[in-house]
């Protein structure tokens, strides 16, 4: 394993997924002004952890509450334990009949593309099997569009092996040359939601 992907010590107490959303929605709170549930704070949260923070946010919460919330941008986005406490391979993550399909066709180039620079982890049993969960695939989509996203990956699927290393480098690399595609990165942060049950 590449210590670039090395995996974080997460607690496994059964209450930390309610303390951390109980923690994100109090920044929310304390940032806007404005009590917002559970998913809208954790919404901003994600999307306040990605390259374009303002322009994700600015698409499923309203404008008001994203021009409160982006001079505290660092202070709400979502830390590292907090994705792997909520998304990790610890946490629930519902069966595939709780990701819609039409959210993995949005994302079908971007599962493809992870799925290649995957190929020697998902050759290994306990990966693969992982992988198949159409809410494991959306979760490490997700943790792709973080800004942190190598050291999230090792918790939300699994550590990835060496040889594969050079080519999610070169995946993000990529990503970050694209436009930046505010609409993908939304249906990634709600499809990992709903697949929480958050």
């Amino acid at each position: 394993m590449d210590s670039m992907f090395a995996a974080l010590t997460m607690p496994t107490d059964p209450d930390s997924r309610q303390t951390t959303l109980t923690e994100i929605r109090k920044r929310a709170l304390t940032a806007t002004n404005r009590y917002l549930s559970d998913v809208q704070a954790l919404r901003l949260a994600m999307a306040f952890a990605t390259r374009e923070p303002v322009m994700c946010a600015s698409l499923t919460l309203s404008d008001s509450v994203v021009r409160q919330a982006k001079q505290f941008q660092d202070y709400i986005a979502i830390t590292n334990d907090e994705f792997v406490t909520l998304f990790g391979t610890q946490a629930h993550l519902s069966d595939t009949t709780d990701v819609p399909s039409c959210c993995e066709d949005t994302l079908d180039v971007t599962i493809d593309e992870l799925s290649i620079a995957l190929r020697s982890t998902l050759a290994e049993k306990a990966a693969e099997e992982q992988w198949r969960c159409r809410a494991r695939r959306v979760a490490v989509v997700t943790s792709l569009y973080l800004v942190d996203f190598e050291q999230i990956l090792p918790n939300v699927l699994c550590p990835p092996l060496r040889s594969d290393s050079r080519r999610l480098e070169d995946l993000r690399d990529l990503m970050d040359e694209r436009p930046f595609d505010a609409v993908e990165v939304n249906v990634a942060i709600d499809a990992v939601i709903t697949a929480a049950r958050l």
